[in-house]
């Protein structure tokens, strides 16, 4: 499937104290403040509504500002993404699956024979160090 790429925005966030150290030219639009919705993963336009706290933490929260983003592309931006389709490929689906198990019960066997033959050499040195003393 092809998938379109939307050109990139960029926002800027500046404390309060430091607003004025922003160039009017940078910024889309100065009079705009944003809101960083973090569950969402999106910037909201700052709507400030009667009766709603001006509180130092909603102020901060909403200080974002939409930067200038100049770029200029050959052509949009795609990306190829694979599609698979579990059905038609039964035999390899299967074969996947088997290959996937056995190797994960090979390791599992593999590793507690290493550590069975790891404490048959320990116990053994152990021994030979008691008739040492």
């Amino acid at each position: 499937a092809t998938v379109a790429i939307p050109l990139p925005e960029l926002y800027l966030n500046c404390p309060m104290a430091d607003s004025a150290l922003i160039e009017n030219e940078l910024v889309a639009r100065p009079d705009k403040l944003y809101c960083l919705n973090a569950p969402e993963s999106r910037f909201d336009e700052n709507h400030i509504k009667d009766g709603q706290p001006t509180t130092m933490a909603n102020l901060e929260r909403c200080n974002w500002r939409r930067v200038h983003v100049d770029c200029q592309l050959k052509m949009p931006l795609r990306a190829e993404i694979p599609v698979g389709h579990a059905s038609a490929y039964g035999p390899v689906l299967c074969g996947t699956i088997l290959l996937g198990w056995s190797l994960a019960l090979w390791t599992i066997i593999h590793s507690m024979a290493n550590t069975r033959r790891i404490n048959q050499r320990l116990n053994e040195q152990r021994l030979l160090q008691q008739k040492v003393k």
